[in-house]
């Protein structure tokens, strides 16, 4: 299952420290594993159950990973000295951020993607704090994962959850039809 997470997700290669690496591949497995799922789902998912779309779960997260990184590395070349970007930490907790999407979504009986009664009762972000838990991913991530989304509204954002949270929407507001102008 690794070989086939690498050759999904070649990102996960990005991460140069080489325990976040094996942690944040832990974190897929583990992920996989609850769920009941293998690294090829994450092409087949759709990469939310809240709108209608073609866009796979593989494919977002990978969207939102060049997102963060492009937009760490101009504030890490314009504006290092004010607000420094952990790039490494930053890549982790982008991939991570949805990773819990995985247990949180499953087939359902007419054979698409539905929510899981898991899903239904605990939201990703929670989830997914677990599993960097027990993958031993350390706090920085984990925060990412739990603040990325809604509910992290009411607590401060590390500048790197900061930049995974806006580019998670810059992503999945565009596909909802009621926050797009249109003429």
């Amino acid at each position: 299952m690794r070989e086939e997470l690498l050759k999904i997700i070649p990102e996960l290669n990005q991460i140069s420290d080489p325990e976040l690496r094996e942690g944040t591949i832990k974190c897929f497995l583990l992920a996989c594993e609850e769920g009941g799922k293998r690294p090829r789902d994450m092409t087949e998912m759709a990469f939310t159950a809240l709108v209608e779309t073609e866009v796979s779960f593989a494919d977002k997260l990978r969207c939102v990973y060049h997102i963060c990184v492009r937009t760490a590395e101009a504030m890490n070349e314009y504006i290092t000295g004010a607000i420094p970007v952990n790039m490494d930490i930053l890549k982790a907790g982008a991939l991570l951020c949805d990773v819990a999407k995985l247990i949180e979504v499953g087939r359902s009986a007419e054979g698409g993607w539905a929510k899981t009664r898991r899903g239904k009762l605990l939201r990703h972000p929670f989830s997914g704090v677990g599993l960097a838990m027990q993958a031993g991913l350390p706090e920085e991530v984990q925060h990412i994962i739990a603040v990325h989304a809604g509910e992290g509204d009411l607590f401060p954002r590390t500048p790197e959850a900061i930049i995974v949270h806006h580019a998670d929407f810059v992503v999945f507001d565009p596909f909802v039809k009621d926050r797009v102008l249109k003429d």
